[in-house]
């Protein structure tokens, strides 16, 4: 039986930077959840690599974490996020609580 997933995308649409050692490469966010995210990307990967992953969540709130590659189907990797500070993980909490909350009242 295939698994599914227990957590909501949030559809997004930012742009970002994936890092690793000193080679950064433009990326786009495609859908975002507390634990993974989507990201559209030219750069040649596969399952297992590690990345930094930088872009700003909202205004004035810059979203930095880890990554791991879990699926790669190009243009698209999903990842899960690692190596996320306690505030990073809590602007992220905050922010897809709001969506939620804005999106989805009355439902």
């Amino acid at each position: 039986m295939k698994q599914h997933r227990a957590l909501f995308r949030l559809a997004l649409d930012r742009t970002g930077q994936l890092i690793r050692d000193s080679e950064v490469v433009p990326c786009r966010i495609v859908d975002l959840t507390s634990e993974g995210v989507r990201v559209e990307t030219s750069l040649p990967v596969q399952a297992g690599d590690l990345f930094e992953l930088a872009f700003v969540l909202t205004p004035g709130q810059p979203f930095r974490c880890g990554i791991e590659v879990v699926a790669v189907n190009p243009p698209y990797i999903g990842a899960r996020l690692s190596r996320i500070s306690p505030e990073d993980q809590q602007a992220l909490n905050r922010f897809i609580e709001q969506f939620l909350n804005t999106n989805f009242m009355g439902i």
